[in-house]
């Protein structure tokens, strides 16, 4: 049973499911676009009937759903080009959303990621947000009377508001990383709507990243804070901290980096909006902040810095130093 799970899955299934994701740096017609979403996921859900911890009701649900958006998309797509109608293009921006899997067309995209292993859960959060961003992309390039941006910078600032509500209310590892992926996914449409080379390096060092987190996660079977404090103190644990640290965005680290390049690059397009993904990203990172204190705490260290920090509200000093952050960029920015 091994020997054909591994057939089927690493030479059969896989490599058609990749192959249906390069297809579409070849198009460059409507319905060929289409005829890739459909490949796409036909070569997808089995790969999510291999997972044993994905129900045959999940893989059915979500081939539905995505089976209707597909149709839709083609029919709005018929109608548009027919009618010569732009504003079918917002019929086209929200099902793409709704594939990229970001609110308010987020409680399929939870539920799933929630009943997955961690190689399927990068594939959906990565891999499977290739084909709508590049069809995204491919929309926004086209010379259409309506201007797209800001209807897509709304939508962006709704799914912030939204998921940074969510995540203070988290505590299962893969819900937290789903969150992390809608926020990484808001910073990757901005560059998208100003600089469409500097969105392809960012979405590269974010598959890199968390094709690390989660192989890793995957190989050790880890799907909550009591797995992961099972490995602790061994060095595989402060490897996994440190690249959850990369994740977040810390100084030194590759995340830093490619966020770093982002604002020094959306500074030049809006700088209101380069602000408010700071002040959300920090956000973002206090949701991290809280789950490596409470993994610290059920390890019960008793260090001095822990100690001091038992002393405190981790939640105030935590925003405080967020804040504090964003304070200290509008002043060296208002150096330079």
């Amino acid at each position: 049973m091994i020997i054909y799970y591994s057939f089927y899955y690493y030479l059969l299934f896989l490599p058609l499911y990749l192959f249906s994701l390069m297809l579409i740096l070849m198009t460059n017609s409507w319905f060929s676009m289409w005829v890739v979403m459909e490949m796409n996921l036909i070569f997808y859900i089995p790969l999510l009937i291999f997972d044993k911890l994905c129900k045959a009701q999940n893989s059915m649900t979500y081939f539905l759903i995505q089976a209707l958006n597909s149709y839709i998309f083609l029919g709005t797509m018929m109608m548009m080009v027919m009618s010569n109608i732009n504003e079918f293009l917002f019929i086209l921006i929200l099902i793409l959303n709704f594939k990229l899997g970001m609110p308010p067309f987020l409680n399929w995209y939870l539920k799933l990621m929630m009943n997955m292993n961690w190689l399927n859960n990068f594939y959906l959060s990565v891999f499977q947000k290739i084909i709508p961003l590049l069809i995204m992309s491919y929309l926004l390039n086209l010379n259409f009377q309506i201007d797209m941006k800001p209807f897509i910078l709304i939508i962006m600032l709704s799914s912030l508001i939204y998921v940074v509500m969510l995540g203070y209310n988290l505590s299962s590892l893969k819900l937290i990383f789903t969150i992390s992926s809608i926020v990484h996914m808001t910073w990757m449409l901005s560059l998208l709507l100003f600089n469409e080379i500097m969105f392809y390096r960012y979405f590269i060092i974010y598959l890199i990243i968390s094709w690390m987190i989660m192989s890793l996660f995957h190989s050790m079977n880890i799907s909550s804070l009591n797995s992961l404090m099972m490995i602790y103190p061994s060095l595989k644990y402060y490897i996994m901290m440190l690249m959850i640290f990369n994740l977040i965005g810390l100084p030194v680290f590759s995340g830093f980096m490619m966020k770093l390049f982002a604002v020094m690059e959306m500074l030049n397009y809006s700088k209101l909006l380069t602000y408010i993904l700071i002040m959300y990203s920090l956000l973002t990172m206090n949701i991290y902040f809280k789950l490596i204190y409470s993994s610290s705490l059920m390890v019960n260290l008793t260090s001095k810095s822990f100690l001091f920090l038992n002393n405190y509200n981790i939640n105030k000093l935590n925003l405080s130093l967020s804040w504090a952050s964003l304070f200290m960029y509008q002043m060296f920015n208002m150096l330079n």
